[in-house]
């Protein structure tokens, strides 16, 4: 697990970028929660949100605009993914939907999964019902997700885009380098697919 400590204190420590960032998100040491059994969880997720403090759904800013599903709202989260209504409008299981897919955050309702079955957690991208994987873990997505924000701040001054909302070469380059060093080519092209397809 050190290296799920060291990713979610480096997201800890990036988030809150010059007010873009909404929220708090604070690490902290092993908090005591109970979690409901609508969920399964694996020992990384757990360990997720008993050390990361969200005060509130917690959404990252700028071009690369990601909100993160606090605790208590996680259940609710399930909601269009896990449990859809049918043709009769009863809340019904996604014939699917697999149990070991827990959605921890969405970008403009596109779903962020985590996949509790494997150890370490894949962690995937849904849009529109099209899943794919994004890292090999929940350590590795956070360490790049991480490394994203601190480049899109530090880098670029928050401003990916040009005049014209599109967004810059440099910028794309710049971050398909820093997923590069991290991450199978697969992982890259998700990452990708996600934040900006």
């Amino acid at each position: 697990m050190k290296d799920l400590e060291c990713s979610l204190q480096k997201f800890a420590n990036i988030f809150g970028r010059d007010g873009f960032d909404i929220g708090t998100i604070k690490y902290q040491e092993k908090s005591s929660i109970k979690y409901p059994v609508e969920i399964p969880f694996s020992d990384e997720l757990l360990f997720f949100y008993e050390h990361l403090d969200l005060s509130e759904n917690a959404i990252v800013g700028g071009d690369l605009f990601l909100q993160i599903n606090m605790f208590s709202n996680l259940v609710g989260s399930q909601y269009g993914w896990k449990w859809v209504k049918n043709i009769d409008g009863a809340i019904v299981k996604s014939s699917i939907w697999q149990d070991a897919w827990v959605v921890i955050g969405n970008k403009s309702g596109d779903a962020l999964i985590v996949d509790v079955s494997i150890s370490p957690n894949v962690v995937y991208g849904s849009i529109l019902k099209d899943r794919f994987k994004i890292a090999n873990s929940l350590s590795r997505f956070f360490d790049v997700f991480s490394d994203w924000m601190e480049c899109e701040l530090v880098d670029f001054d928050m401003e990916g885009c040009d005049e014209d909302l599109n967004l810059k070469p440099d910028f794309l380059e710049r971050l398909r380098f820093l997923a590069e060093e991290k991450l199978n080519s697969d992982e890259v092209d998700g990452f990708f697919k996600y934040f900006f397809s």
